[in-house]
């Protein structure tokens, strides 16, 4: 299982403006940020992401403050190096971006090779899905994403939930009892790639940034906070800033183990996955099909509790040997 010894401190950070706060995906963190380097003049470029209503959430550039849009967490794959190498000539360095910790290396090295200074924060990750995922839901609640005019996966509270809006009528579904959390965690539409995944905390990254799924958070905490990881003097240099700013408040230090704590149920599963390459398991390719995805819909919540029994099975016999 994953257990890394992080370089710099460990700490849980809040923005300290409320509305900001609020609407991130956790604490507002990445927006405080991008805020302070645009405003202290050590960014020119920042890689931001809309909805665009059937294709979902898409990548743009902007090169001010005011046209960036405070989107939240996305839960679709999006081809960052891709847009980034299409829009290579548009990019007025320094750059600021986010990214899954899988797309880190790809993309630094890309702008190293054009030259191109970047600040990059990965998001700690469980898993990423295919679009295919949300259509599915939106389907199966009776919305057509012809019609939906404003969408979000999270933010507006922690941890929130899907809010979208369509046919000027608004929907909520809260994460801790929807079918959309029995989607995510079925490994039915995940890409492919995340049943290999080796690096949840974006370790390449100048600074990650990750839920605090630690229980003093998830019994107290109903706004957002979020656990920050530098791992460059870059990162750490600019999370030490924004605190010494006043932009965002310290809650506390952690220390490493607490780190891989707050992300165990992800790291144990992936280290599962790896060890019997689930991934190329007939279950996973059973769960996949056309057929089963028809009938998923009707059984997600007995279909999640299975999965976790198989994890369960898997754990017993890994500790026997």
């Amino acid at each position: 299982m994953e257990n890394p010894k992080f370089n710099f401190q460990p700490t849980v950070l809040i923005s300290s403006n409320e509305d900001i706060r609020y609407r991130g995906s956790s604490g507002g963190i990445i927006t405080q940020i991008i805020q302070y380097l645009f405003d202290m003049n050590k960014i020119n470029t920042c890689l931001g992401f809309r909805f665009e209503g059937v294709e979902l959430f898409k990548p743009y550039l902007l090169y001010k403050y005011d046209d960036y849009i405070q989107s939240g967490s996305i839960y679709h794959h999006i081809n960052i190096y891709n847009f980034l190498k299409e829009n290579i000539k548009n990019i007025q360095p320094p750059l600021f971006l986010t990214c899954l910790p899988c797309q880190i290396g790809p993309i630094r090295r890309l702008l190293l090779k054009h030259n191109i200074d970047a600040v990059m924060i990965a998001l700690v990750c469980s898993s990423q899905l295919e679009k295919e995922a949300t259509y599915y839901f939106l389907e199966k609640n009776n919305i057509d994403i012809k019609e939906v005019e404003e969408f979000r996966y999270r933010g507006n509270g922690w941890p929130s939930g899907i809010q979208c809006v369509a046919r000027d009528k608004e929907y909520f579904f809260h994460n801790n009892n929807s079918k959309w959390i029995d989607i995510f965690h079925s490994q039915i539409f995940n890409l492919k790639k995340c049943f290999a995944c080796k690096d949840t905390f974006g370790l390449e990254a100048d600074i990650s940034v990750a839920d605090p799924w630690l229980k003093r958070y998830i019994e107290n905490d109903s706004i957002g906070a979020s656990i920050v990881l530098p791992h460059s003097k870059k990162g750490g240099a600019v999370i030490q800033a924004i605190i010494k700013d006043g932009r965002v408040k310290l809650i506390e230090l952690l220390n490493s183990d607490e780190v891989v704590l707050s992300q165990k149920v992800t790291l144990v599963r992936k280290h599962l996955f790896k060890k019997y390459r689930i991934g190329e398991s007939l279950i996973i390719k059973m769960i996949r099909t056309s057929y089963y995805k028809k009938m998923y819909y009707r059984i997600s919540t007995l279909h999640r509790k299975i999965f976790f029994k198989i994890i369960a099975i898997a754990k017993r016999f890994q500790r026997e040997k």
